[in-house]
């Protein structure tokens, strides 16, 4: 354990302190650990430097107009330097939706081959090109059951101990091909 500082070298620390100096920069210039200049800043009642918030304030108006234009949170975090987690976290305070980010003309086809039941939705989802949640989320929607049954005894996709509508109004009338074969 070193000893206390002398008068002067507190008087230095303390010029130090008022000036700015980071405690590792005086303990460098003293050749003392940090911990000695943080004990003399201690006894006498003095702090370093108190630095403001580390991450900028969120605006929150700008966050909410980049959202409603489809903007993702991610590319919002890094325009307006900050977390993802904080934008992710207004979002849901402010129950602004998410966008939904499969357009309308792949939409109508994944719940056109959904509704065909000949592929599962792993198939559709490489077909299409989407992923492989969103097929399921948009299967569950059109066909307006809880769980689908992944088995071997009952054969074909899209199977459910639940019953199953056809969500007409997520499907265009009209626009439905015929079923091959």
């Amino acid at each position: 354990m070193h000893p206390r500082p002398n008068p002067e070298t507190e008087e230095q620390i303390r010029r130090w302190t008022a000036a700015g100096v980071p405690q590792k920069t005086q303990a460098a210039r003293l050749n003392k650990p940090r911990g000695y200049v943080c004990r003399a800043q201690s006894r006498m009642h003095i702090t370093g430097h108190q630095h403001g918030p580390r991450v900028p304030e969120l605006d929150e108006n700008k966050v909410r107009r980049l959202l409603k234009r489809g903007v993702s949170q991610r590319v919002i975090a890094e325009k307006l330097h900050v977390s993802a987690s904080s934008v992710r976290t207004f979002q849901d305070k402010a129950k602004i939706p998410k966008p939904d980010l499969i357009p309308e003309h792949l939409r109508q086809q994944i719940l056109e081959e959904i509704r065909q039941r000949e592929l599962f939705a792993l198939q559709i989802a490489k077909k299409l090109g989407v992923s492989y949640k969103a097929t399921l989320r948009l299967a569950h929607e059109g066909l307006g059951c809880a769980k689908f049954v992944g088995s071997r005894t009952r054969p074909g996709p899209f199977q459910s101990y639940y019953p199953q509508k056809i969500d007409q109004n997520l499907l265009r009338p009209g626009k439905a091909k015929q079923k091959r074969g």
